[in-house]
């Protein structure tokens, strides 16, 4: 996959869609979906984990699991460290990408903020420089104006939905959602 020129987002996007339309992705989230389950963000954390080694163009050395990050006193005096589940950088960018993962019955926008809060929280000394932080979240299909009339409905979310699409075969969608990252 080549990255050049294309944005944060829409690199983000490109990923996801090849991840989700791979034969073996497509059956277990056809599975998953017929039996209703959630919960399933380790497994979807390691599934993209393998993906993006065997990517090319995204820095091997440079993907992490649950990699810890000092937090920002200024923003946040109750803990000292939080964890992002996943974090990577594609090989023409000099910055790295924070995701967080979700797998819900719904929309669960609370949730997803309180992921996207962590970015907040992050302090920008870091080895690793975030321009965002990113929410995925695996939910029940819903047309894309459905989800921005939830977000935009919703005074408490201060997140942004990037896109959405469905995964094939099964009734599922990924959504991904964006906020900042403290200065």
């Amino acid at each position: 996959m080549n990255f050049v020129g294309k944005s944060e987002e829409t690199a983000l996007y490109e990923l996801l869609k090849k991840f989700f339309s791979s034969a073996p992705i497509k059956s277990r989230f056809k599975f998953i979906g017929e039996k209703k389950y959630s919960g399933c963000e380790k497994w979807i954390q390691i599934e993209l984990l393998k993906f993006l080694h065997d990517t090319e163009n995204v820095v091997n050395d440079e993907i992490a699991k649950e990699d810890c990050y000092s937090q920002d006193q200024r923003t946040n005096d109750h803990r000292e460290w939080q964890f992002i589940d996943l974090s990577f950088r594609l090989s023409n960018k000099q910055y790295y990408i924070a995701l967080e993962l979700k797998h819900k019955h719904n929309l669960a926008l609370a949730e997803v903020e309180n992921d996207l809060a962590k970015g907040k929280n992050i302090k920008p000394s870091q080895k690793y420089y975030f321009k965002k932080i990113y929410c995925l979240l695996i939910h029940p299909f819903q047309e894309e104006e459905y989800i921005n009339k939830k977000v935009e409905s919703n005074e408490n979310f201060s997140g942004r939905m990037e896109f959405t699409f469905k995964i094939p075969t099964s009734t599922l969608a990924c959504t991904i959602f964006s906020g900042p990252i403290s200065k």
